[in-house]
């Protein structure tokens, strides 16, 4: 497939050069009487001639951006593909464009000149790599895109750009040691210090299985049953109860790197030695605290990923309190209670 594409744009490139031969020529007859400025004059002349037929034969070029992964590790390089449909049969010979990225989490936009070569594919995808970038969600954007002839003289530009694309970056768990003498005890009304969302109970849990006799219609997953040829039912298991919380802390006052990697690090420990634990964080915007049970080891990715699209702030009193008030109305956690 490589090759035949190989084939087919050395053959419109064989074209395009034959045409401006042929043009070259026409214009030496043209010209016959020569004179010192003969060949600038037909060189130019060929040049103009290439941008018209450029400007003829471009259509309506688009260009995206896709993530290659759901998600990254803090320590790997950042990697996002770049999408051309060019929409025309004209060769052209690159694209050059800006990659703006900005990390949630960090500081300042960044940018990149990328110019990448094409070859002849209608539709084409070339990976740009950048480098590590900190915790959280960083948006990637184009801006200023050009494409160019087969010389690489005219230029056209792209107006027709997708939207920003964005990465998650996971904070990178490592092993950390953690001692639990006894299960705790809360005391307090839980309800009136954490938002919770209308209809939903965080500390209900669902397992999937095959329909068996007897298993009331009610509870069948017709979605996923369509997908497997068999009856599966969404059957609700007994509620986990837990008292004990892994904070994360969103404010200014930390480094944001350090301190979501030593809270991903404490949960993940937690569910190695068994526990079943509620992630905490602070939402700014609400002046609220939220949190999510992880009783498995893939609710920690959901819940970390829920907790990194909320912004940093600034600690001040009423973010005190607010702690402050949960530490109180749970004084029993209060040793139990792990902060980063």
């Amino acid at each position: 497939m490589m090759r035949a594409n190989r084939k087919i744009h050395k053959a419109k490139n064989i074209i395009v050069s034959v045409a401006l031969i042929i043009i070259l020529i026409v214009l030496m007859i043209l010209f016959s009487e020569y004179s010192s400025t003969l060949p600038l004059r037909i060189i130019i002349s060929v040049s103009i001639i290439e941008y018209i037929l450029f400007r003829i034969l471009s259509c309506k070029v688009d260009i995206k951006l896709k993530s290659d992964k759901p998600y990254i590790v803090r320590e790997e390089k950042v990697s996002v593909s770049v999408v051309i449909n060019k929409r025309s049969i004209y060769p052209y010979k690159k694209v050059e464009f800006n990659l703006k990225y900005k990390s949630k989490y960090g500081q300042g936009e960044r940018s990149k000149r990328i110019v990448l070569e094409l070859n002849d594919n209608r539709i084409e995808s070339k990976k740009v790599v950048t480098e590590s970038l900190p915790c959280g969600y960083t948006a990637f954007t184009i801006e200023n895109a050009y494409i160019y002839d087969i010389l690489g003289f005219g230029s056209l530009s792209i107006n027709n750009i997708s939207e920003n694309v964005n990465v998650m970056v996971m904070p990178t768990p490592k092993p950390i040691d953690i001692e639990l003498p006894k299960m705790p005890f809360v005391s307090g009304d839980e309800s009136e210090i954490f938002h919770e969302d209308r209809g939903r109970d965080s500390s209900e849990t669902f397992e999937i299985r095959e329909f068996h006799d007897g298993d009331s219609m009610n509870k069948i997953h017709w979605k996923l049953s369509s997908k497997t040829d068999e009856l599966m039912i969404r059957d609700s298991i007994a509620a986990i109860e837990t008292n004990i919380y892994v904070y994360f802390d969103l404010s200014k006052r930390i480094n944001i790197d350090e301190g979501l990697e030593k809270s991903i690090s404490i949960a993940y420990e937690m569910r190695n030695l068994g526990y079943a634990f509620y992630i905490m964080w602070f939402d700014k915007d609400a002046w609220t605290l939220r949190r999510s049970l992880v009783s498995e080891y893939e609710h920690i990715e959901n819940a970390v990923s829920e907790v990194m699209k909320y912004d940093m702030y600034e600690v001040d009193e009423n973010v005190e309190k607010i702690l402050e008030r949960f530490m109180n109305e749970n004084h029993e956690v209060y040793n139990m209670f792990i902060l980063s």
